[in-house]
């Protein structure tokens, strides 16, 4: 049995449950959210454990902000009755969590493509379905930050 990581939280699809970093929130379960419960567990049976790391949860909460308008928010709050906005992120954390953990993803941004301005044009050629035209330059503007830092 695998440990999760108490801050990237754990759903309850059962019950419907949230559970964080001791706080547990209920919300009204909505297919999105057990749909990503669900392939979070199979990222993990398929060994990608690494996914669950602290800074990489957290980029990846960050960049479901980012991508999100205050209006989708809203909606989805709503539709799961809770405020709680980890669990309002959660379809969308564990898209980038996906992601962040893809081979050729860390290859396009890493060192693969030593000059800046390569890695930055691979980054921008990146399709991110659902993303708003405003959450795209503040996604993109962050996911550069984040390939300048396996570059230090």
């Amino acid at each position: 049995m695998r440990v999760r990581d108490p801050l990237s939280g754990y759903v309850c699809t059962k019950h419907a449950y949230w559970l964080r970093d001791g706080e547990v929130a209920h919300f009204q379960p909505t297919p999105e959210v057990i749909d990503a419960e669900l392939r979070l567990r199979s990222l993990l049976a398929d060994g990608r454990e690494n996914i669950l790391g602290t800074a990489r949860y957290r980029l990846a909460e960050e960049l479901a902000l980012v991508s999100l308008t205050e209006e989708q928010l809203a909606t989805r709050a709503e539709q799961l009755k809770t405020s709680l906005l980890p669990i309002c992120l959660y379809p969308e954390t564990v898209s980038f969590v996906d992601l962040l953990s893809q081979e050729h993803f860390l290859r396009a941004i890493s060192l693969d493509y030593a000059v800046k301005s390569n890695r930055y044009r691979a980054i921008e050629s990146l399709e991110f379905p659902g993303v708003s035209a405003q959450g795209r330059p503040r996604l993109f503007s962050r996911l550069k930050t984040f390939s300048d830092n396996l570059h230090w």
